[in-house]
């Protein structure tokens, strides 16, 4: 088993993604991360780390890290977790984290903590939908689909922020983030009677799909399905463009979300757990 660590997102990018699309759902994550370092659209701190895990010439795995995130492992035979954090610790002599898949991500991160010390704690568990046809809700919301602009800057920050609250989802730079969505017109906003809603961003594409992501209605308007129609548009949209399939991620434990989304035709594919390193 060896970890070969590469020097830029391109060469990354010709050795790992075949691996990755094989299973583009459970991937979104580092192919939409590469899509930006690739693009140049999104300024990472580094050192960046880009290593793909392979067995007699062929990836078996992949492990990421855009710092100051945590580190991002993809499946991997169990063999490989000792190579992986032996390499990883040569670039960062510290980890806040290790997210993916479950079985991988707590194996790393206690091979991690058995070399290096601490203690993990598993913060986040989610699943991953994927969705090639959109099912409408029955009854539509009243209102319509926009595209967010900079004038609505200002409400988004604050709903950003929110959505960072609610879900436990770790934000680096969540205003920063919303700027750059608002930029690339990748948030969408349900609108009645000229009054926002709901919001909702398509971003992290992969060769054949793109995340959705950034779902948030506030607390008055909950309960109208605004959540449920502006997600079933925007992932209409992503398909009308030409997009195979749309993905996201939902808490484990939140049995409304998840029945939203499945009603919509997203049909559970993968899972992934986020493990907290502390001290």
């Amino acid at each position: 088993m060896e970890v070969i660590r590469h020097p830029n997102p391109s060469h990354f990018e010709a050795r790992a993604t075949g691996w990755l699309v094989e299973h583009e759902a459970a991937n979104n994550l580092p192919l939409g991360i590469l899509a930006s370092l690739i693009s140049g659209q999104h300024a990472f701190e580094t050192p960046l780390y880009l290593a793909t895990v392979e067995a007699d010439g062929k990836v078996v795995g992949c492990a990421f890290r855009t710092p100051p995130f945590h580190l991002g492992v993809t499946s991997m035979p169990a063999a490989a977790y000792a190579a992986v954090v032996a390499d990883v610790a040569t670039v960062f002599p510290h980890l806040p984290g290790v997210i993916g898949p479950p079985a991988t991500a707590q194996g790393v991160a206690d091979t991690w903590i058995a070399a290096h010390g601490g203690q993990t704690r598993l913060s986040m568990q989610q699943w991953i939908y994927e969705l090639e046809r959109v099912t409408f809700p029955l009854n539509m919301p009243a209102g319509t689909m926009r595209v967010a602009d900079p004038a609505d800057t200002e409400l988004l920050h604050a709903w950003a922020l929110a959505f960072v609250r609610d879900t436990g989802i770790p934000a680096h730079d969540a205003r920063g983030l919303t700027d750059h969505l608002v930029a690339e017109r990748s948030i969408m906003l349900w609108e009645n009677d000229g009054e926002p809603c709901c919001m909702t961003a398509a971003n992290g594409p992969t060769p054949n799909g793109i995340r959705v992501s950034y779902v948030y209605t506030p607390p008055d308007r909950r309960g109208r399905g605004y959540a449920s129609a502006l997600v079933a548009r925007v992932s209409q949209a992503q398909l009308d463009a030409g997009k195979r399939f749309c993905f996201l991620y939902t808490d484990m434990t939140n049995p409304t979300s998840n029945g939203i989304y499945r009603k919509l035709g997203y049909q559970q594919v993968a899972e992934s757990a986020e493990v907290k390193i502390g001290s």
